[in-house]
């Protein structure tokens, strides 16, 4: 998604952040993984360095976007 959405994003001064799952294309599966990605969010953005940010999925990842808010 994010390559699709890479130039659209730069004309609005926007970054797109578009990490794997675990187990999904280059990523190491881990069998034991919730569907919580809050820890992983909030590490990328702290070493990123990004104080806020919105979050945007897409098929298969919308529920880990719903269990990663609040």
């Amino acid at each position: 998604m994010a390559e699709l959405a890479h130039e659209a994003a730069r004309d609005l001064g926007a970054r797109i952040i578009s990490p794997d799952r675990a187990g999904i294309r280059d990523s190491p599966f881990q069998g034991d993984r919730r569907l919580s990605m809050a820890a992983v969010v909030n590490e990328i953005a702290d070493r990123l360095g990004i104080d806020r940010f919105r979050i945007l999925a897409v098929s298969g990842g919308a529920p880990y976007a719903y269990a990663s808010v609040g």
